[in-house]
């Protein structure tokens, strides 16, 4: 028998602000396979991350810009846009601190995204390539084989 789980991450991120600001992600996570599990009984980790050697999927690049001043504070809020149709957990971290103005602060432990928004992490300026890391966990042979599509929506609110 051959199982195969597929993660797939689809990130909505083009958020208007009244300054035109705009949160942006390339696809890296568009679609990340896990290694095929061929045999009932194989062993294999209830958690993943996507930095794995059993993912393949690099880490997703969040970039925010349209900032008019490099005063402006920022806050990115994350959440999933539909609960998992299974016991899927999904956790988002910060893994460094892209290029910018100033250096982003918090997202430096895993966040566990629900539907409801959540802070994720902060920062000043137009900053981009923020790397973002997710940890897939609650996998079980007992979850359903196949695609899982887990789509995720970030928001970002400014003040001065």
């Amino acid at each position: 028998m051959r199982i195969h789980l597929f993660g797939l991450l689809v990130l909505a991120c083009y958020i208007p602000i009244t300054e035109a600001v705009m949160i942006t992600t390339n696809t890296a996570w568009d679609n990340c396979e896990l290694a095929e599990i061929e045999n009932a009984g194989d062993y294999y980790s209830s958690s993943i991350q996507s930095a794995s050697s059993s993912v393949n999927c690099s880490n997703a690049m969040l970039s925010v810009t349209g900032l008019a001043s490099s005063t402006t504070t920022w806050t990115v809020s994350a959440n999933l846009r539909e609960p998992p149709s299974s016991q899927l957990k999904l956790e988002l971290l910060r893994v460094g601190d892209g290029m910018g103005n100033s250096l982003p602060t918090g997202g430096i432990s895993y966040l566990h995204l629900s539907t409801a928004p959540q802070v994720f992490f902060s920062g000043q300026g137009n900053t981009v390539d923020i790397p973002i890391q997710f940890k897939l966990s609650n996998l079980s042979i007992s979850n359903t084989h196949g695609l899982k599509k887990l789509k995720i929506e970030y928001q970002i609110s400014t003040s001065n």
